[in-house]
């Protein structure tokens, strides 16, 4: 029995990591995707890179949904996609942040899928739901057989601190 509650707490503990590593909150959100990367690639062989910077450090709740809708992005493209390449890309321009993430897997029907009840899409709309709750924005371009971009805007609060530094 003891055996068992370890390995449900090893689990647990696994799991509140993946919902929200500690290097987000040591590094900043640029590192933790890195590592988020370097694993899911590990585990998938997609070839993943995290390109551009989010710039300066951003309120903890949108770098929690941005680390989680690029989760939840990489998640589907190991799924669904059929993919061999992940590019996850960020540029920043005063309060605007734009990230952009591209595949070049097989696509879908958008509208078919965020249309369509049940599990498929579900991860889409997790994604709308995180952006809409920090002010963001999604665009999603896919076609069949030509890949899919995810790309996202999210208006941020005014600069300053430190790139990537740590949260006190």
């Amino acid at each position: 029995m003891r055996g068992l509650l370890d390995k449900i707490e090893e689990q647990l503990r696994h799991l509140s990591h993946e919902l929200r590593p500690t290097i987000l909150d040591d590094l900043g959100l640029r590192p933790a995707l890195e590592f988020l990367a370097d694993g899911v690639s590990r585990r998938t062989g997609l070839q993943i890179v995290v390109e551009g910077s989010p710039g300066k450090r951003l309120p903890a709740a949108t770098e929690t949904a941005l680390y989680r809708i690029v989760q939840e992005a990489l998640t589907n493209v190991a799924k669904h996609a059929q993919a061999t390449r992940v590019s996850i890309t960020f540029a920043r321009s005063g309060r605007l942040l734009r990230c952009a993430i591209r595949d070049d897997g097989v696509g879908f029907d958008v509208p078919a899928v965020l249309t369509r009840r049940g599990s498929r899409g579900l991860g889409l709309s997790s994604i709308q739901e995180r952006l809409h709750a920090v002010g963001g924005t999604l665009d999603i371009i896919a076609t069949p057989r030509r890949g899919t971009q995810l790309i996202m805007a999210v208006t941020v609060e005014a600069e300053g601190g430190e790139s990537d530094s740590p949260r006190r």
